[in-house]
Parts: structure tokens; C-alpha cells; sequence
């Protein structure tokens, strides 16, 4: 074991140290929200540019300096064919002297007059010590000779207001900054679960004969229900109110706006329209 971020008299935090560093915070990749956020713009039929920004592939940190950018070339399409061009960050490392380096780098996809396919890319994780490795960075889709769009193949990742946010164990507290404490993120789910299962349609189908509890419902019904000598319509929205046992009082309103009004006592009902 290895004590990193402490002082022992001598330089001794390698690279591969604070790669691992970033890996665990921005995960595979990431572009970070500094300047431009590398953000691609078509410059011709066969030229796109890379704005200022940070991004990191495997814990490395590519850069790409204030005020400036970068330009990457692209072979130009066929006349009625499509092409999807993979702009990757290649990355390479020297064997004998260990020196690593970056760069874009296109790697071409295959014209096809009816749709296009990626091409395959070598995205090898460079923690593991390979010499070569490509990182997805956006995909050029190609139509004939014009560039028809580009997709990032990378997101931008940024902390949100509450990733450092004490956690909140009321659902009471009404201040900014705070996050949902899981236990009460518990609760409240369970709480939604409940709501959800005295909402529409959970007795719809059976309304002539619900069960015997003690909260009323709404109700929406799913097919014709017969309500004495009276048919409730299909479609047709309301509630049943009722404060446990068998009775209960269900309105119901259906698309012609006709009103029902049915009355339970006991396993009886008797229903009317209006």
C-alpha cells in the first residue's frame, strides 16, 4: 500500500496514481464543464472543429486550451451512399521510453446506399497497460458529400446543486441544497405505492362487487357495468366512497356527461341515471 496525497521528501505521485483518481470520480469518460466543453461544429463537407474543453478517457485528462481548438479532417463522401466516420482520442504509449501521448484521430466507416453502420473502433482500457487504445469521442453521419450531423459520443458531466448537499430526514424542509435521505425516499415511495393501489382501475373491472375496505377509490370503468337495473357505460370516470364493509354510495360520470349515482347495503345495489 501507498500513501499518495502525503509528503515523503521525494516526488512520488506517478500519473497512473491520479488516472485511477479521476477514473473512480468521472468513470470510462466524461467531458468536463470547463470553457467550451469540447463542442463539435461543422466547418465544410469534410472538416469538423473541436472547441477548448477538458475531457477524461480512463482516468486521463486530454485538454484542449482556452481560445483555441482543433481541426479534424474527414475523407469525403460518395455521391448516394451513407457513411458514419467514428472521431476517436487515440491514445499511445512508447514501449521503450513509456511516453504517452493523445490525438484525434478518424477512423473511417464503410459507404452504404442504404443505411449506415459504425465502424468498429480499439477501445482497450489503457489502465491495463496497452500501448494503443481509441476512445469514442463523436460520431460524423455523411450523406452523399455533405455531412448530414454529428451525435457525442461522450456526455458532459457536472456536479448537480445537491451531490455535497446534506440529506434531508423530513419530508417537512422546503430549503434549496438538501438531498432525500434514502430512508425517507423509502417512505415516500411506499407512500406512492399505497396511492397507486386506490387509484383507477384496481377494482374497475369487479366495481358490482368490490371488496370490503375502508378507504374510498376512484374508480374507471374498464367495460359496461351492470348497477342494478341500470348498465354504467364503458369509460366512464368516478369514485366509490365508502367507510368500510360491504356498503358504499359510487358516482360515475360517463362521456355524455349523464351522471349515475348506484347505492351499496350490503351485496344489494340500486342504481339511477340522471
Amino acid at each position: 500500500m501507498e500513501l499518495v496525497t502525503g509528503f515523503q521528501g521525494k516526488n512520488h505521485v506517478t500519473a497512473e496514481q491520479m488516472a485511477d483518481f479521476n477514473r473512480g470520480i468521472y468513470g470510462k469518460a466524461a467531458i468536463l464543464p470547463v470553457g467550451n466543453k469540447m463542442a463539435v461544429s461543422i466547418q465544410t463537407a469534410n472538416r469538423i472543429t473541436v472547441k477548448d474543453g477538458v475531457a477524461v478517457f480512463d482516468g486521463r485528462e486530454v485538454y484542449i486550451g482556452y481560445g483555441k481548438n482543433e481541426a479534424v479532417n474527414l475523407t469525403s463522401g460518395t455521391q448516394g451512399m451513407k457513411r458514419n466516420d467514428i472521431v476517436v482520442v487515440e491514445y499511445k504509449k512508447e514501449e521503450k521510453s513509456g511516453i504517452e501521448s493523445v490525438a484525434f484521430k478518424v477512423v473511417l466507416g464503410t459507404p452504404n446506399a442504404a443505411k449506415a453502420t459504425d465502424p468498429a473502433v480499439n477501445d482497450a482500457d489503457i489502465r491495463t497497460g496497452t500501448s494503443r487504445s481509441e476512445k469514442p469521442f463523436c460520431r460524423v453521419r455523411l450523406n452523399g458529400t455533405a455531412i448530414e450531423g454529428i451525435d457525442m459520443l461522450v456526455e458532459v458531466k457536472e456536479f448537480k446543486k445537491h451531490t455535497f448537499a446534506n440529506p434531508v430526514k423530513a419530508l417537512t424542509a422546503t430549503e434549496e441544497g438538501y438531498a432525500l435521505d434514502a430512508i425517507v425516499g423509502k417512505i415516500l415511495k411506499n407512500e406512492i405505492a399505497d396511492v397507486d393501489e386506490k387509484t383507477m382501475n384496481k377494482y374497475a373491472v369487479d366495481i358490482g362487487r368490490p371488496p370490503s375496505i375502508n378507504y374510498s377509490y376512484l374508480v374507471n370503468a374498464t367495460s359496461t357495468v351492470p348497477l342494478g337495473d341500470i348498465n354504467i357505460p364503458n369509460y366512464a370516470k368516478g369514485i366509490f366512497i365508502t367507510n368500510g364493509g360491504s356498503d358504499g354510495c359510487l358516482l360515475m360520470v360517463d362521456s355524455q356527461c349523464n351522471l349515475y349515482i348506484g347505492f351499496r347495503n350490503g351485496s344489494n345495489w340500486t342504481g339511477r341515471k340522471i
